[in-house]
């Protein structure tokens, strides 16, 4: 089932008026004026836009918790803003990149901001592979390209799944052009977000100003942080004591596995990740 909004929050039947009403006015081809308002909205063409809208209404991933459990994460329709906390080390950026070959294989794209590439580490290795893997499909953006040459407001979704790791390293850093505005711009424009933090606190310059995000289509997966930052988490009012022990319990097993927490509205579900069980990567 599609949905019946774009990745900014304008209906869908309004953004059609609009590419109407912009046609006639400035006398161009109304795929023309799509064009447009999809750039605008999502940052894509039309056709792609409407596309994605159609096929990604029901985002999802499976993490395997033993021989014969699985379970499978639902993401919000319309718009989904996932956070995912882990201090270094606690395997966030590789829980990412599953989540991302996961998608690839259903044949959605990726797009991933500021990929750690590097030769001879895990994650490098992984990101490496994805772009192997699926040429057309996977877009990684390599943090050594970020210079202040880089322009981030030229950057086209095309209908891709959003990541973006370590963005408070890229708006901080003097030899990058990047700035919180920006990346909230790109973050409006798309319809699923993954963020990866070390620090739950950090996330809040970057997500405090983003439009049509709320309780409902926001999800956190915490792996691993101090435990007073858990009450840094302005968007829930669940009960941040109990969440901030279990942040304390979350427990990684050296090359077995690592616990999260993933966390909805008024309640959350404690998980295990073991990359070995998973064969997407």
């Amino acid at each position: 089932m599609s949905v019946n909004r774009l990745p900014t929050g304008v209906a869908v039947a309004q953004a059609k008026k609009d590419a109407k009403r912009l046609a006639n006015k400035s006398e161009i081809h109304l795929s023309h004026a799509q064009n447009e308002v999809a750039l605008k909205h999502g940052r894509a063409d039309w056709p792609t836009l409407m596309n994605q809208l159609k096929t990604q209404s029901a985002l999802s991933a499976t993490l395997k918790q033993s021989f014969l459990n699985k379970v499978t994460l639902d993401f919000p329709e319309n718009k989904s803003l996932n956070i995912v906390v882990g201090q270094s080390g606690s395997g966030k950026t590789m829980l990412l990149l599953e989540f991302a070959a996961q998608w690839l294989q259903k044949g959605f794209p990726v797009l991933y901001l500021g990929a750690d590439v590097s030769q001879g580490y895990q994650c490098g290795a992984a990101t490496n592979s994805l772009i192997s893997k699926y040429p057309s499909l996977f877009t990684a953006i390599p943090l050594q390209s970020l210079t202040k040459g880089f322009v981030l407001d030229d950057v086209m979704l095309n209908g891709a799944i959003l990541l973006a790791d370590e963005l408070p390293h890229m708006v901080s850093s003097e030899v990058i052009g990047i700035t919180t505005e920006q990346v909230q711009k790109l973050i409006n424009c798309s319809m699923h977000t993954f963020l990866g933090f070390q620090i739950l606190g950090e996330a809040q310059e970057i997500i405090s100003d983003l439009k049509n995000v709320t309780d409902d289509n926001t999800r956190f997966v915490i792996l691993k942080c101090y435990a007073p930052d858990i009450y840094a988490n302005s968007l829930f009012e669940y009960d941040r004591k109990v969440m901030a022990e279990e942040v304390e319990r979350l427990e990684k097993k050296h090359n077995k596995y690592t616990e999260l927490l993933y966390v909805e509205q008024n309640s959350y579900q404690k998980l295990r990740f073991k990359l070995a069980d998973h064969h997407a990567l």
